[in-house]
């Protein structure tokens, strides 16, 4: 333990190198417990580590009145403390959706690593394959349809002698995020119908009219009852569908971060309450996390390069994303930005990332020698066919057969291969002298998907690796 103040005790210092970048500082196990990270700084670009968490700060938020100090700030050469300001912020949570199946002893935690939030999301992404399907998507994308039919409506304005009196819907405010609505736009009822060829279309009045619904783009027979308010067929298919574990009756896994602009989940979900079809609002899950900064006054950095944060409390919610640019990171590109001079007035990210003072500068770092190195450290036996079967040998002794992603690697020497004329080879690096190499990669939920599925469909515009063509089906 080390005490800070009176009425602060840290479990643990971390130090941290001036270079270094932490997202996910360890905080306290418990609301009492606190711990310190202590960051080196460079005089010349003075950067708040904080701002590089991944953690939203916010409110309640400010500064202590006066200065501190405490132990762990001290002059380099006389060993005495230093005056330092100290402000204080709360960790703001993130945004999930209301039919989030969350549970706070599940998502509570003191400490986290990229590790963690990959294994989360892979978790996410497996469940959202296990149900993936061709039915799953057209459902969607017809509630999609639904949704933005309720939202946008009919384009038209009124016209005179059909005003019918505009209802101010709260969800379409919010989605408009401060933007007006259009004046004396229609408000008509959607109407289903079929035409004389017995082809579904969809129509406001004689304002808006679409008669390509039957493409197949759509679920017909959801679309229909959800127009034509038929509630009884509405809950029967949605019943069906969330049997296979998709639709809008079933928990959703969307998780936002605090600062995401993003108001509304992506996903249509039933409301209980009223039994409307939505995009619900998402809502904030909060976090009591407490970060208290101590930084030394401006005339004492030099004999004191230091910078202390405590994270006081645990986070009792999901892992936040990492989104947030590195401040080193930002300060680089501002100092290239402000080179630009004249062209800046004018300049779009490609003209940026092709411009002679970016390529400068990237040559000037040497990018080829660090690749270079970490290639010879991640791949020990390269990255062609050798590496490929160290990588297969590698795979089938760490991770189970549920899990093998690389499922064959076959060599057909030349010798045995047939001259085929029609065969015309359009990448020169490819010669018909040259052995054979097939290398098939699945994944398990793919290959069960493969099994049942009753139409394949291959694309063979892959060219992403030299001397290999490449097909996905």
């Amino acid at each position: 333990n080390y005490p800070l103040t009176n009425r602060t005790t840290l479990e643990r210092v971390y130090a941290h190198s001036a270079d270094c970048i932490v997202e996910y500082p360890t905080t306290g196990s418990h609301p009492d417990h606190a711990v310190g990270h202590l960051f080196a700084m460079k005089l010349h670009s003075w950067n708040n580590p904080a701002n590089d968490f991944a953690y939203s700060r916010g409110p309640p938020r400010g500064y202590y009145k006066g200065t501190h100090e405490v132990p762990l700030l001290v002059d380099q050469e006389t060993g005495f403390m230093v005056p330092c300001t100290v402000r204080h912020s709360t960790c703001q949570g993130i945004k999930i959706c209301p039919f989030y199946d969350f549970r706070e002893a599940d998502s509570k935690h003191s400490s986290a690593t990229r590790e963690q939030l990959q294994e989360r999301l892979q978790e996410d992404r497996k469940l959202r394959l296990e149900f993936s399907s061709p039915a799953r998507d057209l459902l969607q994308h017809t509630s999609a349809f639904i949704i933005a039919l309720k939202r946008s409506g009919c384009s038209a304005n009124i016209v005179l002698g059909l005003q019918e009196q505009l209802m101010e819907d709260p969800n379409v405010i919010h989605m408009c995020r401060g933007y007006p609505l259009k004046e004396n736009q229609c408000n008509g009822k959607i109407i289903f119908g079929y035409s004389f060829n017995n082809e579904p279309f969809l129509k406001y009045r004689d304002h808006f009219f679409d008669g390509t619904i039957g493409n197949g783009s759509y679920h017909l027979e959801y679309l229909e009852a959800v127009i034509t308010d038929d509630k009884e067929e509405v809950v029967q298919i949605e019943a069906e569908v969330e049997m296979n574990g998709y639709g809008p009756r079933t928990a959703c896994h969307t998780i936002m971060n605090h600062s995401s602009q993003c108001s509304v989940c992506p996903f249509n979900h039933r409301d209980e309450q009223d039994g409307a079809l939505k995009q619900p609002k998402m809502e904030l899950c909060g976090c009591s996390c407490i970060y208290r900064e101590y930084e030394p006054l401006e005339q004492y950095r030099r004999v004191c390069p230091h910078v202390l944060i405590v994270s006081k409390g645990p986070h009792t919610h999901p892992i936040p994303l990492p989104e947030k640019m590195p401040a080193a990171v930002k300060t680089e590109l501002n100092t290239l930005i402000r080179k630009l001079d004249v062209n800046m007035a004018d300049i779009t990210p490609r003209q940026f990332l092709w411009h002679p003072i970016v390529k400068s500068y990237l040559r000037s770092r040497y990018l080829k020698v660090y690749i270079d190195a970490i290639k010879a450290v991640d791949f020990l036996f390269g990255t062609g066919w050798k590496g490929l079967q160290y990588l297969k040998t590698q795979q089938d002794l760490i991770l189970p057969p549920e899990d093998w992603y690389i499922r064959q690697l076959v060599e057909i020497p030349a010798s045995l291969l047939k001259d085929d004329s029609d065969d015309v080879l359009e990448d020169e690096s490819v010669s018909k002298t040259d052995a054979l190499w097939i290398v098939i990669c699945m994944t398990s939920e793919t290959s069960q998907r493969f099994i049942t599925a009753q139409h394949l469909q291959s694309d063979i515009g892959f060219k992403r690796v030299i001397g290999y063509y490449e097909f996905k089906v």
